[in-house]
């Protein structure tokens, strides 16, 4: 990383919305921030530009601009409370090869009194999706519930789907896919494509004409894979009648119960599932291409090769498809505890993993989730759940279902 002397630019807009150039500046009172900021230490080779860091006040909505050339920022900016945000070019190795991103933080409220203040902010790899957001993968349940007698019971998995904003959103046209490669294989794949693709090995798209499924701000929506009571068949499952959609696999021998009331949702590729030890991962995002010009101009060829007793061998070639880093809207890196020896997707699409078990045979995984952490509630109860691309920070491991009743 390089090392460089702190260099503080005062960027003054005297712009509607910025710190205004007037007589009345010297009357208000002012605080000198000191900021300091933490990279990730995950990514090789690091190396940063200035930082680019803006305050804005979250009463007035004036904005305060600086850059930075060191991770430590001192700014002289009027009381009040602030939302900061910082971005930073950057390039680091990732499995061989130089990537060019940026690395980014926000720290929503942050109180700004008296003569001095110290504050401190953790950037992250900034996602490298293009399209409008604001969903968030919520939860995933991929463990299945269990029986009474111990035994598996997988009937009853779901994905819920969140609006972290405060507008109404619509799922039309989101897709799930889930990633080809194993979290725990030490296998090389040839070619390698993860820093500008997510190989993936199932895709199920939420249908409709963009208006026909609406998600209010801070409300849900849960895909499920047999949207059923499932209290009927297990007593320690959930009533999934209240799934928003559920995901069929047509060509699956033994199909898992339909509810005719529920819509299904589009199976673009091949199985979609959830693993039950969470050892394949969840994207989510939208595909910015027709569906057949996805299917025919997307395919990943690959082969792979492992090391067993000192010999190597190589397996191939396999067809999947790979969807490009920048339709990735949010992910979920999935594991068993200490198992997460291999990278699925790129460090821009999540940076770190959460699980459910603390081995792969662990049966008290079932009955237990993955579930997103809240960041804030707002004054009329609308939850802002965390997201920093960071599923071992944003997710609470081994959680209790949310439909759990």
């Amino acid at each position: 990383m390089k090392t460089k002397l702190l260099t503080l630019i005062l960027l003054v807009f005297c712009t509607t919305g910025f710190f205004s150039c007037n007589d009345d500046d010297e009357e208000v009172k002012t605080t000198e921030v000191t900021l300091s900021i933490t990279n990730p230490t995950d990514l090789e080779d690091l190396e940063v530009d200035k930082w680019a860091v803006t305050f804005t006040e979250r009463n007035t909505n004036k904005k305060y601009a600086f850059e930075a050339e060191s991770n430590t920022l001192s700014a002289l900016v009027p009381e009040g409370d602030y939302e900061i945000v910082g971005e930073n070019s950057v390039t680091y190795t990732f499995l061989g090869n130089t990537i060019s991103g940026k690395l980014y933080f926000i720290t929503k409220s942050n109180i700004v009194v008296g003569e001095a203040v110290e504050l401190a902010a953790s950037s992250f790899p900034k996602s490298e999706y293009e399209g409008e957001g604001g969903f968030v993968i919520e939860e995933i349940f991929y463990t299945g519930s269990g029986t009474p007698e111990g035994k598996s019971y997988l009937g009853d998995i779901y994905i819920k789907l969140y609006n972290n904003t405060d507008q109404p959103l619509y799922a039309d046209g989101l897709f799930l896919a889930t990633t080809q490669r194993n979290t725990s294989s030490s296998n090389v794949y040839i070619p390698e494509i993860l820093d500008k693709y997510v190989p993936v090995s199932g895709i199920i798209i939420i249908p409709g004409d963009g208006t026909k499924y609406p998600v209010q701000p801070g409300k849900s929506f849960i895909l499920a894979a047999s949207a059923v009571n499932h209290k009927e068949a297990n007593g320690n499952s959930f009533d999934l009648t209240v799934a928003d959609m559920e995901w069929r696999n047509e060509h699956l021998v033994n199909q898992p119960a339909n509810n005719p009331n529920v819509p299904d949702a589009i199976l673009l590729y091949d199985f979609f599932t959830t693993h039950h030890a969470g050892l394949s991962s969840v994207i989510m995002g939208r595909i910015e291409v027709s569906q057949a010009e996805f299917l025919e101009q997307y395919i990943y060829e690959y082969s792979w090769k492992m090391v067993v007793n000192g010999v190597e061998y190589e397996r191939g070639p396999f067809l999947d498809y790979k969807i490009p880093n920048e339709w990735v809207m949010d992910a979920v890196y999935t594991s068993v505890e200490g198992e997460a020896d291999a990278p699925v997707f790129a460090p821009s699409i999540d940076m770190g993993w959460t699980y459910c078990g603390s081995s792969f045979g662990d049966t008290e995984r079932y009955g237990k989730s993955v579930r997103r952490k809240v960041e804030a509630t707002t004054t009329d109860g609308r939850e802002i759940l965390q997201d920093t691309n960071n599923s071992a920070v944003d997710f609470i491991p081994n959680a209790t279902p949310s439909l759990a009743k």
